[in-house]
């Protein structure tokens, strides 16, 4: 098979919206989002094989959110905790939709999905455009769209 250079998906090209109860907040505001798994293993020595084995037990979910520093609605919330102990649990819609890839559309939702640290305030001088790093843990993950499959390509 052979790709062709079209169908990259272009970083630039998608949408992120943050789900807190009713709201759906689309993130104008999105530098970059990633989220990763990893497995968890426990070790499994088997007789007769040198090599340790590995056995999936579960995994972790956890994530990176880079913004602009101009939005106020996760600093309420973080507020809300502070003042009255409510704690807040979001949904994170992540969508790649570069038209110029025959992959097409592809729509990740994390859920679950609770911020490390949130920065309160921020002023740098020597900075053009503010900018905060959200760390995050997810607990479950849904992909209701997924890419197209590419045609294979004679070589």
């Amino acid at each position: 098979m052979v790709m062709l250079s079209d169908d990259a998906i272009s970083g630039k090209e998608g949408t992120v919206y943050v789900i807190a109860g009713e709201r759906r907040v689309p993130m104008a505001n999105v530098i970059s989002c990633e989220a990763d798994v990893e497995y968890n293993k426990a070790e499994v020595p088997v007789v007769g094989n040198r090599a340790m084995g590995y056995k999936d037990n579960g995994w972790s979910g956890t994530g990176t959110l880079t913004l602009y520093y101009n939005q106020s609605f996760l600093r309420d919330d973080l507020l809300d905790y502070i003042k009255n102990g409510n704690s807040h649990y979001y949904e994170i819609e992540v969508i790649n939709d570069d038209k110029g890839s025959r992959a097409g559309r592809h729509m990740t939702v994390l859920k679950r999905v609770k911020f490390d640290s949130m920065r309160v305030a921020a002023m740098n001088i020597d900075e053009d455009s503010l900018q905060e790093e959200l760390a995050f843990t997810f607990e479950d993950i849904e992909i209701p769209t997924r890419f197209t499959d590419l045609p294979e390509m004679a070589v």
